[in-house]
Order: structure tokens, then C-alpha cells, then sequence
């Protein structure tokens, strides 16, 4: 597109008049709206804020970024770290850090043994307090005695609270209370003040942390008492009221092709179970 614009410049210069303009005309015509648009690219038609044209984008030069939008589109230099820009002359300047911030890297940060204060405005001097002093939250430059505080339940005083000592932990709630952390195998006694042996009830016995039932004994119906696992003979099982007795199995009549199996009703090998109105019926698996 350029060779062509070049072209037809050359040739108009020994032209003149309307065969001048008919022809350029012509060209335009021929070559297309982007040639129009071409011959302003880089150049600031149509543009604001020190924006150039790009085809029929304004983009900002090289170097630069938008801080506007839509019309108000305004390019400003891009700063490099440890630098920022000056609003009045739109420069790029060294970054000033105040209230006793020094420049860390890119941002402005307290130096070493100082914080920022209350307010997050100024650092200030990060202080040590000797034992039974604490810094001051009204100020944070001074060190006031800590008041004392009562704490109840075997909880210590720590700072401005009251906390469980090391070994302990709360068992009261919001009403602190400690007790001993117990090790596996042990539980609290009945005061609460020291750890014992774990006691097993109901037939239980201790299996590691825990209490459970015995090899060959299972929970019983109610889940409160262990009690023997029961083989029954053919034709009875165990009694679903106490686990510990062999019941007769009652003969049930199946329906819809369903067969007994133990105390209930239930479709044979390779069909499966199909609800309808008229109640379960067994049809071919697949079917």
C-alpha cells in the first residue's frame, strides 16, 4: 500500500488541475479506505492526550500508559521503580517516602527496628520492654506495667489475658477451666484434676486410645453392651430383640417371582427388583 501511495505521488507532481484531482481520485478509490488511514498512521489525527494514531486505534507512544478512558485519554510517562510521577509537570521524578519510611525496593517501608505506629502513618522505634512492662497502645514509644489480671479454673496469667498453662487445656468453655492433657490410655478422673487409667465398660475392653469389643463379640442391638457373635444353624438366625439367641426363620410368601432368603424377600440370581403399582416383581436383569 505504501509503494503505491509513493507511486501515484510522484506522478501527480507532473500533473496539474482536474487531471490532477480526477486522478488521486482514482487512487484512493482503487486502493481502499486503508490507504487513507495509512498515510496518518504514527501521527496525531483524531487523538488526545498526546495519543497517536494506529490504524483507527489512539494508542499511547512507547515509554507511556493511558490514565484517562473513552475520550478523556491522557498519556503519561511510565516510571521505573524507586521513581514516580509528578502531577504538575508530568515527569518522572525520584519517589519521596514520608513519615520516616525509607524506599525498599519499588515502595516506601519502615527501616530496620521500627514499625509503623498506631495510626499507620509514621514508624516508629520498635521498643523492648523489660518483664512485668508491656508497650503502651495509647503511644507505642513507651513501656507501661502490665495490670494485673485474677484468672480462675488453673489458668496463668499471659499479657492482658488469662490462658491454660503448658500441658493443660480449657474444658470449661467460656469459663475457663484446665485440666491435664492425658496421654493415650488414660482419661481424666472424676475431679478433673489428674489423668488415670481408662476404665472400659459393658464388656469393652482398651484397644489403643479407645474402647471396643472383643474379638468374637460385637455391640449388641442397642449398641451399649458387647455381646458373643452367634453362628445359628439351618433355618434360624439371630434373634433381631437380645443378638444372643437362634430364632426359628418364619416362612414368608414371596410374590411376583421373588423368593424367601433369610427374613425377607428377594428376586434370585440374574433378576432384579422392579416396584410397580401392584407391588415388587422380579424381572431379567438388563430387561
Amino acid at each position: 500500500m505504501n509503494k503505491l501511495g509513493g507511486a501515484v505521488s510522484r506522478l501527480l507532481r507532473g500533473l496539474g488541475g482536474a487531471a490532477v484531482v480526477l486522478l488521486w481520485t482514482l487512487a484512493v478509490t482503487a486502493a481502499g479506505p486503508g490507504f487513507a488511514q495509512q498515510s496518518q498512521a504514527g501521527s496525531t489525527a483524531g487523538c488526545g492526550g498526546g495519543a497517536l494514531l494506529v490504524g483507527r486505534t489512539c494508542v499511547c507512544p512507547q515509554g507511556m500508559h493511558n490514565t484517562g478512558g473513552g475520550a478523556g485519554m491522557r498519556c503519561v510517562p511510565t516510571c521505573a521503580a524507586g521513581q514516580q510521577l509528578d502531577q504538575a509537570s508530568l515527569t518522572c521524578v525520584a519517589k519521596v517516602c514520608t513519615g520516616g519510611k525509607v524506599l525498599q525496593g519499588a515502595d516506601c517501608g519502615c527501616p530496620t527496628g521500627t514499625k509503623l505506629g498506631p495510626q499507620g502513618l509514621r514508624c516508629q522505634t520498635t521498643l523492648s520492654c523489660p518483664a512485668g512492662q508491656m508497650v503502651s497502645p495509647a503511644d507505642a514509644q513507651t513501656c507501661v506495667n502490665i495490670p494485673k489480671v485474677t484468672c480462675q479454673g488453673g489458668a496463668v496469667q499471659q499479657g492482658l489475658g488469662c490462658a491454660c498453662p503448658a500441658g493443660t487445656r480449657n474444658i470449661g468453655g467460656a469459663e475457663l477451666r484446665c485440666a491435664p492433657v492425658c496421654a493415650v490410655g488414660q482419661q481424666l478422673s472424676p475431679d478433673r484434676a489428674s489423668c488415670v487409667a481408662k476404665t472400659c465398660a459393658n464388656g469393652m475392653v482398651l484397644q489403643g486410645a479407645d474402647c471396643g469389643c472383643p474379638a468374637g463379640t460385637k455391640l449388641g442391638p442397642q449398641g451399649l453392651r458387647c455381646q458373643t457373635i452367634l453362628s445359628c444353624p439351618a433355618g434360624q438366625m439371630v434373634s433381631p430383640t437380645d443378638g444372643q439367641t437362634c430364632v426359628n426363620i418364619p416362612t414368608l410368601t414371596c410374590q411376583g417371582g421373588a423368593v424367601q432368603q433369610g427374613d425377607h424377600c428377594g428376586c434370585p440370581a440374574g433378576m432384579r427388583t422392579l416396584q410397580d403399582p401392584n407391588g415388587m416383581r422380579c424381572v431379567p436383569q438388563g430387561g
